[in-house]
């Protein structure tokens, strides 16, 4: 696989180069392991070694860079008890290395489990939770996670959702930053939509200082550099591993599905 690839990058090493050049871009990184669906305790006893192993190296070479995490590679699948305890383990590490950990989201069955599991981390521990907007259960969740002080990272979904029409995911994406950002908290927004991230900038009552614009690698380059160079918070999510086939399907059927909309993500 080549080392440079679009969407991901094939090892940690090749991940922390691109981050190192990002920061000088005045743009924070989000690292995360293409690790996913672990049916077994082997498989998601890996995962969790691999991200220790990222956690400790990251905090080590690259500060200011968060871990992502996948639920379904460290047991949610199959084990809720399994899944929490290496969560709960990962955080710990990350806090003895003063590093910030995100909770990914992911297929809608697997929600309930991971916006509990993250409210209870944060009993101890700082954790981000990415929300989905075109689920209907959102509203609430967000409520929720405010008031146990879970920082929301909000992104539309790339998974099987309550709707696939995009003119309400959009509308519901506004009205949930509008109801995150009454409360004061700060978030992030993972969005590559044009409207959306003029309206924020240029509509919405959102303090500057207040929210994050989170893209994703291979996306949106020409707007991460020129909301970095306005001053807003920009971070760059970046996966790495070898494994990264079905990652790369969900970015390409994103793209199909705004081409033949006739839409384009923000350059």
């Amino acid at each position: 696989m080549n080392p440079e690839d679009r969407w991901f990058l094939a090892d940690l090493d090749h991940a922390m180069d691109w981050c190192r050049q990002r920061h000088t871009e005045g743009i924070r990184c989000t690292i995360a392991t293409l690790a996913e669906y672990a049916t077994d305790r082997i498989r998601s006893g890996a995962a969790t070694t691999e991200n220790l192993r990222c956690i400790r190296t990251v905090a080590y070479r690259l500060p200011d860079t968060s871990i992502a995490i996948k639920p379904t590679a460290i047991g949610i699948l199959f084990d809720s008890g399994e899944y929490f305890s290496n969560l709960k383990a990962l955080f710990e590490e990350a806090e003895k290395n003063e590093t910030d950990l995100e909770i990914d989201m992911e297929g809608s069955d697997y929600v309930d489990a991971a916006v509990r599991s993250a409210c209870e981390i944060a009993k101890e521990h700082p954790v981000t939770l990415a929300l989905q907007a075109y689920l209907d259960r959102t509203t609430a969740d967000c409520d929720l996670c405010i008031s146990k002080g879970v920082r929301i990272r909000l992104v539309k979904g790339a998974y099987l959702g309550d709707t696939t029409d995009f003119e309400n995911i959009r509308e519901r994406f506004k009205s949930l930053v509008s109801r995150i950002a009454d409360s004061g908290e700060n978030f992030c927004v993972g969005t590559h939509d044009p409207e959306i991230i003029r309206w924020i900038t240029e509509e919405s009552k959102v303090p500057p200082h207040q929210i994050e614009f989170g893209f994703l690698k291979g996306l949106a380059d020409q707007t991460k550099i020129r909301l970095a160079d306005a001053g807003m918070d920009v971070s760059e999510y970046v996966p790495f591993g070898l494994d990264g086939i079905a990652y790369r399907t969900r970015r390409e059927y994103y793209l199909k599905m705004m081409e033949k909309s006739g839409r384009s993500p923000a350059p």
